[in-house]
């Protein structure tokens, strides 16, 4: 359990987009981390549009499952000691 466990409580597991936003929150107080939490928070909003598109199409689809193959990436680089 972390320091901000205590203040925030964790999001649920079915919270996914604010786990995801939560974890970069925490893992990225380097220089840059403002800019890093941007784009993660535009991937998400933008996979979670895709996905709850009922005329979505397969290039859609396709160019959103690239930008969280992309956030998971880079969740796992600031996460590296």
């Amino acid at each position: 359990m972390g320091p901000l466990d205590v203040i925030i409580p964790k999001p649920k597991v079915a919270e996914t987009k604010n786990r995801l936003t939560r974890v970069v929150e925490v893992d990225s107080k380097t220089p840059g981390g403002a800019e890093l939490r941007r784009h993660a928070r535009s991937t998400i909003e933008l996979a979670q549009a895709v996905k709850h598109n009922p005329s979505g199409t397969r290039t859609q689809a396709g160019i959103a499952a690239d930008a969280v193959i992309q956030l998971a990436h880079m969740i796992r680089r600031i996460q590296e000691p």
